[in-house]
């Protein structure tokens, strides 16, 4: 009896997405980052601020079981800048938020972040009924809740 199953193929990648942040400091929410794939991922995100002491930094951080991760960017008044390091699972989202001071203040950073992601493909039916992020030609339950 020969048994004619494949073994599932997987593959580990990164990515390097980096940005700057700029914006005014009316309150508002802006997303500078979404992965609309459904490989399963780790991220190390690296946030820089310089913003102006009138306003606050906040980083939004929503992963794909919709938790969301916000913290404030406080910047040290001695250095005129801040850097703080988060390390998240399955992120889909990182958005900020800057607000306190004037409306014509601005909030101003850098944006590093190493995403190690893993890309399974199915070699029999048989992984078609588990759940795993990442994998080729059929439909995943690993999306991005909706902002």
């Amino acid at each position: 009896m020969s048994n004619n199953k494949k073994k599932q193929q997987c593959f580990v990648q990164q990515d390097f997405p980096s940005f700057n942040v700029l914006q005014r400091c009316d309150g508002t929410t802006v997303t500078y980052f979404e992965d609309f794939t459904d490989n399963h991922n780790k991220a190390l995100i690296q946030v820089f601020s310089t913003t102006q002491q009138s306003c606050t930094l906040t980083v939004i951080i929503d992963t794909r079981d919709g938790k969301t991760i916000e913290r404030s960017i406080p910047v040290d008044p001695a250095f005129g800048q801040a850097e703080r390091i988060f390390q998240v699972e399955d992120v889909c989202r990182v958005s900020f938020r800057c607000a306190g001071g004037l409306p014509t203040s601005l909030c101003t950073g850098f944006v590093q972040m190493t995403k190690t992601f893993c890309i399974c493909c199915p070699g029999d039916e048989e992984n078609k009924e588990k759940k795993h992020c990442g994998h080729c030609g059929w439909t995943s339950n690993c999306r991005c809740p909706r902002a």
